[in-house]
């Protein structure tokens, strides 16, 4: 079992992906909580079930989740997108426990964007690392990456915590603005997550 969980968070197009995987290449396990909430929608047919006995069955198609008719539904109804967090987030700290129980690191990530906004994520971690960027650098990257107009990104962007709210919270700063280099500052966390 490891010891320390370290929670890592920011916003859309912060960085924290990358930050991750230099973590990994040190030999930090990351748990990627996106990835797994999408993998335990199909290994688990009671979640499964739960979430098409609240959203309906447009939900699932050949017995999988539609992902993007989901977020249709929940983001346009905030009592609804709390209900269906509700569900889904306790099978995801239950698959983070198992998780973090075979691994042997002397610290763990838990990566998720939403850490902070949740004190149900907050609470499993001992401490955070939030990464900050300029709203122009993060813009700039995730129309690159994603393909998408500058207004779907600030559209994005409006749903997440700033940088001040996150750093507010937050244990480790660490900042991604394309001026500072990330890999000496990341050395630093985990210099200090060994201590």
């Amino acid at each position: 079992m490891a010891g320390w969980i370290l929670g890592l968070t920011g916003g859309i197009g912060s960085g924290k992906s990358s930050i991750a995987k230099m973590l990994s290449k040190m030999g930090i396990p990351v748990y990627y909580s996106d990835d797994r909430t999408k993998a335990l929608y199909d290994e688990h047919p009671s979640l499964l079930a739960a979430l098409v006995d609240l959203l309906g069955p447009s939900v699932c198609v050949n017995g999988r989740i539609d992902r993007r008719e989901m977020a249709r539904i929940v983001f346009a109804d905030a009592s609804l997108l709390a209900r269906v967090e509700e569900t889904v987030y306790p099978f995801l700290l239950r698959d983070f426990q198992a998780w973090v129980d075979d691994q042997a690191a002397p610290f763990v990530v838990f990566e998720s964007a939403l850490l902070l906004e949740k004190p149900i994520f907050r609470q499993v971690c001992g401490r955070i690392l939030t990464v900050s960027s300029p709203v122009e650098v993060r813009m700039e990257r995730v129309m690159q990456r994603d393909g998408v107009a500058k207004e779907q990104v600030l559209a994005r962007m409006q749903h997440q915590w700033s940088d001040a709210q996150r750093e507010a919270l937050a244990d480790e700063i660490l900042v991604s603005d394309n001026c500072r280099a990330v890999l000496p500052q990341v050395v630093g966390v985990y210099r200090r997550m060994m201590q």
